[in-house]
C-alpha cells in the first residue's frame, strides 16, 4: 500500500490565489507585517506560487482570513480532489510518479490523452464518491484508489469501443508475432504512412 505525504499534495499556484483572496484590501507590506513581520517580497512570492509560508505564518494568515490552514493549502474539498487529478498540477504529477511503478503508466497515458470532458466526468465521479464515503483531505490514498478504478473502467471501455472487430483481429495477429516494442512502433508507423498515402490518392 502507498501512503502520500498529504501535506505536500497542494498546488502552490492555487495556494497563492487563496492567500491573495485573504489579503483583500491589505497591501503586501501590511499582510507581511501581520504575518510575523515578513517582507513584501515574501508575500509576493506566496501569492505567485513561488514559495509557501511556514506553518506559523500559515496559521496567522488563516486567522486573518477566518478560515483554516487546510483551506489555504487545499481549498474546498471538491477543489482539492479536482487538483489531485488535473493533469498539469503538481499533486497529479506526484500521484502519477508514485503509481508509475505499479504498472499504471498506460492508464495515466490514456487519461492524459482523453478529451477534457471525459477527464472531468471521471473527476466528478470521484468527488461524488468521496463525499458519499465522507473522505477527507487525509484520505488521498483511498481517493486515488477509487480514481484509478473509475479511470480504468471508463477509459479502457472507451478505447475498446473504438476498436472494430477487424482492428481487433489485426492486433491479435501482431501479438502472435512476439515483436519487440521497437518493432511494433515501426510497424504502426508503416501502417500510418500507408493510410496517409491511400487517403492522399483517394482525394
Amino acid at each position: 500500500m502507498f501512503f502520500y505525504d498529504t501535506e505536500k499534495l497542494y498546488d502552490l499556484k492555487e495556494v497563492g490565489k487563496r492567500i491573495r483572496q485573504i489579503r483583500g484590501d491589505y497591501t503586501l507590506e501590511e499582510l507581511g507585517f501581520l504575518a510575523d513581520r515578513t517582507s513584501k517580497a515574501a508575500v509576493y512570492n506566496w501569492e505567485n506560487g513561488k514559495s509557501l509560508p511556514n506553518k506559523e505564518r500559515l496559521k496567522v494568515i488563516a486567522v486573518l482570513g477566518r478560515t483554516t490552514v487546510q483551506w489555504i493549502l487545499f481549498g474546498d474539498f471538491s477543489d482539492y480532489v479536482q487538483t489531485l487529478f488535473t493533469v498539469d498540477s503538481s499533486p497529479y504529477s506526484d500521484i502519477k510518479r508514485t503509481h508509475a511503478v505499479m504498472d499504471k503508466k498506460e492508464l495515466f497515458d490514456l487519461y492524459e490523452s482523453a478529451p477534457e470532458e471525459l477527464r472531468q466526468s471521471i473527476i466528478e465521479k470521484v468527488v461524488e464518491e468521496s463525499n458519499q464515503k465522507k473522505w477527507s483531505y487525509s484520505d488521498a490514498y483511498q481517493i486515488t484508489k477509487y480514481f484509478l478504478e473509475i479511470a480504468d473502467n471508463v477509459l479502457v471501455k472507451e478505447r475498446n469501443r473504438k476498436i472494430t472487430p477487424a482492428i481487433s483481429r489485426f492486433i491479435s495477429e501482431i501479438e502472435k508475432q512476439n515483436l519487440t516494442d521497437k518493432e511494433v512502433d515501426s510497424l504502426f508507423e508503416t501502417v500510418r504512412l500507408q493510410i496517409k498515402s491511400l487517403r492522399k490518392h483517394s482525394q
